[in-house]
């Protein structure tokens, strides 16, 4: 007794692996985003001292 696939199955996992494909884009897209400006958002805590240091660490 076999399992018999539906062609509904089978476009539900084709539309879940391409949602999957996006979100994960969309997460790689944000981090990139946000790791970009990190150097210009470092730069303006200068000049660094021991408060600001604790801030950023």
């Amino acid at each position: 007794m076999g399992h018999t696939v539906t062609a509904g199955q089978v476009m539900i996992g084709a539309v879940a692996t391409v949602l999957v494909y996006i979100a994960a884009g969309a997460v790689a897209l944000w981090g990139v985003a946000h790791a970009v400006p990190t150097r210009q958002v470092l730069a303006g805590f200068e000049p660094i001292n021991s408060a600001k240091r604790r801030v950023l660490l």
